[in-house]
């Protein structure tokens, strides 16, 4: 009889040596999943949190603050592989579809590629007008035993603004001439207007 049991406690140990790899490899892939899956909706949250941010206002003289809000929803991950392009596109009277401006300030984004084009089916009317965001994130697993060391994770999304006009930016140089030259005819007042 202890022969018999020594043989079924050789069998258990020899079985558990041998699942142990397997179980080790679950445990550390479902952990990398796990902040890879988190990192992926953190991203998209701050993809979200921009648009919206930006949309919320009429007037925008620097994006630092927005960019910091939209930074901070990436906690507990790091916030500095985080890059948003942002960009405001007009369908006006005059000169159809075209971009208002295009911010590149928060992470050295890259520029969003063609967003007159990409916006347009967003403003099929005069006078609309809608924000665009790009956001990427170069994700470094924590273990990177399972996963790549390394993912890129990109996300998009556009709203209109909340005034139902357009968002004024905070890089009038890269606004078409035109945009430009009527917004600093609209801040000259009126002959004869009292202030």
């Amino acid at each position: 009889m202890t022969g018999a049991l020594r043989s079924r406690r050789g069998t258990a140990a020899l079985e558990f040596a041998l699942g142990l790899p397997a179980m080790a490899i679950c445990a550390v892939g479902s952990f990398e999943l796990t902040y890879y899956v988190m990192a992926d909706l953190r991203l998209s949250l701050a993809t979200q949190t921009m648009v919206e941010l930006v949309a919320s206002q009429t007037r925008i003289d620097s994006m630092s603050d927005l960019c910091a809000g939209a930074r901070m929803v990436m906690t507990p991950l790091a916030s500095a592989p985080l890059s948003l392009a942002v960009a405001s596109v007009t369908n006006s009277a005059d000169h159809g579809v075209e971009t208002d401006w295009q911010d590149l300030t928060c992470g050295g984004a890259a520029p969003i590629a063609a967003p007159a084009a990409a916006g347009a089916v967003m403003v099929p009317n005069v006078g609309d007008s809608v924000i665009l965001v790009e956001a990427r994130y170069s994700y470094t697993s924590p273990l990177s035993l399972v996963l790549p060391a390394n993912r890129s994770l990109s996300r998009s999304a556009t709203m209109r603004p909340y005034a139902n006009q357009t968002v004024i930016g905070p890089q009038a140089a890269l606004a078409p001439p035109w945009r430009a030259a009527s917004a600093a005819h609209a801040a000259i007042p009126a002959q004869g207007a009292t202030t």
